[in-house]
């Protein structure tokens, strides 16, 4: 039991950054370039927000 709820926290965990970082970004971006965004930038924003979980997922916790 507690390895499943450390496993769905650090699910949880991993979501919420990627939630955190894909508005930080599409900020930037709109910032910087104004107006909508297009194809382009919306693959960039949500590419950095699964780059970022995905680093976050496989680091180490030593």
């Amino acid at each position: 039991m507690v390895n499943s709820m450390s496993a769905l926290m650090s699910a949880f965990t991993i979501l919420f950054l990627f939630w955190t970082i894909t508005p930080l970004t599409r900020k930037l971006v709109i910032a910087k370039e104004g107006g909508e965004l297009n194809m382009g930038q919306t693959i960039a924003v949500i590419g950095s927000g699964l780059a970022g979980a995905l680093v976050y997922t496989f680091s180490d916790t030593a």
